[in-house]
């Protein structure tokens, strides 16, 4: 399994200000493309200058509204989205807070880091997306059937029927535009297993879907090569539909959803790499259970 890398987030906050931890982050450790609620103690007697900047002892704001969108520039409470903010980089939300009275001031600032959120989790799933565990990954192939017979060579076709298989991959901590899982699909059984009579090969579909009923997009390889997928943000997940056409099948056909982390990386709508794959939940294996070793019939 791909080595998975642990995500570090260092939290600043400083007296005066505060902000609410959301799924999607924290307000000083916000997700790339999340929104925060920023707010001080309200005064009804004073007024409210809120700016973002890029370094600390800047006293006009001077980040481009594509990396920190306010949701307004006063009251004593904001939102703020982190748009195309680079992950990484500390960006200063200041508010400057003045009596309407005495015409005084006063100024607090927060440090905020945006951090790569993008994770994603595959999973094995029954065609009701229900997700299977133990023996439930693993499946028979349907009853093989007598398809034709030649009388001349006295041999005969035989069927080994078709396995469906469903794969679930899911996204977290991205944005407005959109995500991009690459992912490598491979069988244990590529084109050895051969039919006794027919040279019949097993062979495989893969398509994926936004919903496990919907349509299905066919063209990704089978061959333990990268595939690259493009997905719409408004679908934090998607599917993997696998179609095993079965050649015999004397052994266990071992079916494997591999995602990609580092050189070879699936990417959020920023362009950042996958940060965490969930747990150890890199790769999915689904299985063709083997068929009995039966030899030809023998007669005296």
């Amino acid at each position: 399994m791909k080595k998975i890398r642990n995500l570090c987030i260092v939290l600043i906050a400083l007296i005066g200000l505060s902000s609410t931890v959301y799924a999607q982050g924290t307000g000083t450790a916000p997700y790339v493309g999340s929104n925060h609620p920023y707010s001080v103690s309200n005064d009804t007697d004073n007024t409210y200058e809120w700016f973002v900047t890029a370094n600390f002892g800047d006293l006009v704001g001077n980040v481009s509204a594509d990396v920190a969108t306010l949701s307004a520039t006063t009251g004593s409470s904001i939102d703020i989205t982190w748009g195309t903010a680079l992950v990484g980089t500390t960006y200063f939300v200041h508010v400057i807070e003045t009596s309407t009275i005495t015409t005084c001031s006063n100024h607090k600032v927060m440090a905020v880091t945006p951090i790569n959120g993008f994770s994603l989790a595959i999973a094995a799933v029954s065609s009701g997306d229900v997700i299977l565990t133990g023996d439930d990954l693993k499946d028979c192939a349907p009853n093989a059937i007598v398809s034709g017979y030649t009388v001349g060579t006295q041999t005969f076709d035989y069927n080994y029927g078709v396995n469906t298989f469903y794969y679930k991959i899911t996204a977290s901590g991205i944005g407005t535009n959109g995500w991009s899982p690459q992912l490598t699909i491979a069988a244990t059984d590529t084109d050895s297993d051969v039919d006794k009579t027919t040279d019949t090969k097993v062979t495989y579909t893969a398509e994926w879907a936004t919903s496990i009923g919907g349509t299905y997009t066919g063209g990704l390889t089978v061959d333990g090569l990268m595939n690259d997928i493009t997905v719409d943000p408004s679908n934090p997940s998607i599917w993997v539909k696998l179609t095993v056409d079965n050649a015999e099948g004397l052994a266990d056909n071992q079916i494997l959803i591999t995602l990609l982390d580092d050189a070879n990386t699936s990417v959020d709508e920023f362009g950042n790499a996958v940060n965490i794959i969930t747990g150890t939940n890199d790769v999915s294996t689904q299985t063709v259970n083997a068929r009995p070793t039966v030899t030809g019939i023998t007669t005296d």
